[in-house]
Formats: C-alpha cells, sequence, structure tokens
C-alpha cells in the first residue's frame, strides 16, 4: 500500500486520525528498531500495541508511583531535551513526520497510563498544539517481575531509546551521569560496604542503556570514576546538588541557614518600614537566566530585597578548588558586565544605578577542601567567596 504522503501538518488544537496511525504503523519497520520492538526489549516489559490512536488527557501528568520514568536527557529547565526550538522548528516547517516510531506509554495494572519516551514531541503535541488524539506505541509489564523491577527496565528503556549510533549524539554524557545518579537513588545501582557505589554495578547499568553503541573504554572508565568520585561527599569531598529544591531545603534547615522568603513590613498607613527578601536559587551554568529572571521579579515586587544563591551541581574529577571560584566568578563577571551595559544604554553618568535591591549573595558549598559543606558561602563587597 502506497501513501500519498509521510507528514502532517499540524493544527491548533487537532487530533490524529486511524488512517494516520495506521500510516505510522506501516511506515516503522519493528525489525530496523529491536530495542523498541524486538530482543533488546527489557524483558520485564513488552510492546502491546503499535501506533495506537488514544486521547491525550488520558496520559497522566502525575508520575508512576513517584518514579520518573522519562528521565532520558538532563540539561533543560524547561523540556529536558536542548533540542526542543529545533525539534519544534522543524515540525512546524516541514509536518509531523509519519516514519518514526510514536510516543511510548506505559499501561499500568490499574488502567493508567504514563509517558516513558517521547515527552519533547509531547510537549510540541499536546501541551503547545493542543492535540486531543496523538498516537502511541503501548507498553505494559510482563508478568514474573517485581514493581521495582519494572520500573529500572522503564528507566533504562527512556535513556536506551535516544541512542542511535552514538551515545553523545541524543543522549550525552551528562545524560548517561545524572541518569546513573538516577538509578543510585533508587536502589538500582549497587553499593559497597562502605556505602558508595560500586565500579561494577555502575558499569552493567551503563552498558544495559548503550546496549550495542558501546562506549569507549576510556570514557566508560571516566564516567563510572565521577559517578564514584561525586557520590557522597563525606568520603570523596565533593558534594552532588541533585536540584533546585534539593538547595533551597538546605538554605532553610534552621538555625544559621535559615535563608527563606521574608514578607515586607508596612505601618497602618500603607507606609514600607521593613523590605521584604526573596531568595532565588539558580544552577551556575543559568547565570545567564538567573540575571534577567531575578531583575524581572524584582521590578514586579518592588518592596522586596531579591538575593541570588548560586549552586554547581556537581564537581568533575578533575576540577579542582580554582575550577570552583573561576565558575563563580564567570557568574558574577556577567551580572556585573549586565548592569553596566544597561547604565551605558538607559542611563546618564549622573545616574544613581546601585539600589542594592537585587544581587548575588551567595553560593552552596561544593569541595570539603574549601569549605565546611554545612554552610553557605558568601560573596563579600570585594567580590571574594567566603563563609562567615
Amino acid at each position: 500500500m502506497a501513501f500519498p504522503y509521510m507528514s502532517v501538518e499540524l493544527v491548533h488544537g487537532g487530533s490524529f486520525t486511524q488512517e494516520q496511525a495506521d500510516k505510522n504503523k506501516l511506515l516503522v519497520n519493528p525489525e530496523v528498531f529491536p530495542h523498541l520492538y524486538g530482543d533488546e526489549l527489557p524483558p520485564e516489559i513488552k510492546i502491546v500495541q503499535r501506533s495506537f490512536l488514544i486521547r491525550a488527557d488520558s496520559v497522566e501528568t502525575n508520575l508512576l508511583g513517584g518514579i520518573n520514568l522519562n528521565t532520558a536527557r538532563f540539561g533543560s529547565v524547561q523540556d529536558g531535551n536542548p533540542k526542543l526550538p529545533k525539534i519544534r522548528t522543524g515540525i512546524s516547517t516541514f509536518g509531523f513526520k509519519l516514519k518514526h516510531p510514536s510516543m511510548a506509554v506505559f499501561r499500568h495494572a490499574n488502567g493508567k497510563i504514563y509517558k516513558i519516551n517521547g515527552k519533547t514531541r509531547f510537549t510540541i503535541l499536546v501541551d503547545e498544539w493542543g492535540y486531543e488524539w496523538i498516537i502511541v506505541d503501548v507498553y505494559e509489564a510482563n508478568d514474573g517481575y517485581s514493581e521495582d523491577q519494572v520500573n529500572y527496565a522503564l528507566h533504562i528503556f527512556g535513556q536506551s531509546a535516544n541512542i542511535e549510533d552514538d551515545p553523545k549524539g541524543d543522549t550525552s554524557e551528562e545524560d548517561l551521569f545524572h541518569g546513573c545518579q538516577y538509578a543510585i537513588e533508587n536502589g538500582w545501582i549497587g553499593l559497597d560496604v562502605n556505602g558508595v557505589p560500586e565500579w561494577d554495578s555502575i558499569e552493567k547499568h551503563l552498558k544495559k542503556v548503550c546496549r550495542n553503541n558501546k562506549l569507549t573504554p576510556t570514557t566508560m572508565s571516566g564516567l563510572i570514576a565521577r559517578v564514584i568520585g561525586q557520590y557522597d561527599e563525606i568520603i570523596t569531598g565533593k558534594r552532588y546538588w541533585s536540584s533546585v529544591k534539593k538547595v533551597q531545603e538546605f538554605i532553610t534547615s534552621g538555625g544559621n541557614m535559615n535563608f527563606k522568603k521574608i514578607t515586607p513590613q508596612k505601618d497602618d498607613n500603607g507606609n514600607l518600614i521593613r523590605k521584604g527578601i526573596k531568595y532565588m536559587v539558580f544552577e551556575t551554568s543559568e547565570y545567564r537566566r538567573a540575571f534577567l529572571a531575578a531583575t524581572k521579579w524584582a521590578h514586579q515586587n518592588p518592596d522586596y530585597e531579591v538575593r541570588i544563591i548560586y549552586y554547581r551541581q556537581y564537581m568533575k574529577a578533575y576540577d579542582t578548588a580554582t575550577n570552583w571560584t573561576e565558575t563563580l566568578e564567570r557568574c558574577v563577571e556577567h551580572w556585573n558586565n549586565s548592569i553596566s551595559e544597561i547604565k551605558d544604554v538607559h542611563f546618564s553618568s549622573n545616574c544613581k544605578r546601585e539600589t542594592d535591591r537585587c544581587y548575588i549573595y551567595g553560593a552552596v558549598p561544593s569541595l570539603k577542601s574549601m569549605h565546611d559543606l554545612s554552610k553557605l558561602v558568601f560573596l563579600d563587597e570585594d567580590g571574594d567567596w567566603s563563609q562567615k
């Protein structure tokens, strides 16, 4: 059966049709994708329906048992895929191509449906274009496996599905590193008697993810060493900050670490007698976004003082104390340069521009060799980082 076209021009609020779903099924040869449909699929799960038409609102927004099953990529604040803008433009310009495997969902024994692969396409189709009916591949658990075993298989599936010919292509080294951290947190990578992730267990995990797309021995060894070296700061001297939430929990933990939002105080006539304080947390790689986001929030909330706290998510095995400092200095330099650029364009030389209302306040510690890992590191007026 021949088809006159292989892509669909999207329309807002649209839906895929059964004809298009059938088209997708015939265009995708399952023998070409053994990791999706064949003998490379984890044995704990099985494909039960290919190119199946379902309502988008039948897909759960919550996580299955609190487990994030779609952890293929790491590094993008919004979607997890740094290629999202490029993919969005491609679909808008050339249409949604039916020659690729469908988005993948997992149907739990209770009937609920969860995303396990294709989060980027789901974001574009459903969240941005408002599609009501979408085409998916449906997976279920095989008999004889525990729920935890199935969840691990789904995690492997999500990362593995994005590796084609080169693990550094669609799935990067950073994705693999983050996936190891996630597997450790869920007990899927074993720990030794000292509570440190086992080398062999990490290697076994990575081989499951990468399948036939083997990492070079040097890359494999370096990645395993990095995972072990950053896991436990008590042993390694390095702290791994997994998320903004973890940093927020740290800086509001009580005692001398009680950096919580403080609301402004006004007198009976509505006059401001004390400014409020807002703490905003950013990863060091977000320094450009930090300036814009913090400035915008401060502008919209004039009764607040905004304090920026940075965190470095991880320290690579070859990073030094100097490298940690240089990373933060880059954040400070961009902040100061951005203020200077605004001043030069929009204000006269006589205009006072320093309000002390929005500024870099501090950073959380990452290296035991430099700081007490239980205290915040502050930026002083001279531009030096130190603990009080």
